[in-house]
């Protein structure tokens, strides 16, 4: 079974060029984030109660800036949706 997107992704924490997002799966995985200009981390989820979540710092961002990004688990892109009104940022 490959785990897909719960919950999320959101936006922790900013702290000059580094960002840290959360989110939820339905199960484990390894989680990337990449973003547009060259930024990107990945980390394991973990298990608490029964529930897989991950807390992946995004390094080398560029600071000041608003960057697109997206959410891949195992190396399958699951956010942002291919049929999602939301935008990428």
């Amino acid at each position: 079974m490959t785990a897909d997107l719960l919950i999320g992704p959101v936006l922790r924490r900013v702290t000059g060029d580094r960002a840290t997002i959360w989110l939820e799966t339905t199960g484990p995985t390894v989680v990337r984030v990449e973003a547009e200009g060259g930024g990107a981390g990945s980390a394991p989820t973990f298990t608490a109660y029964g529930h897989h979540y991950a807390l992946v710092v995004v390094d080398n961002l560029r600071p000041g800036a608003a960057s697109a990004y997206t959410v891949a688990l195992d190396d399958r892109v699951v956010w942002p949706r291919p049929d999602s009104a939301y935008p990428r940022r």
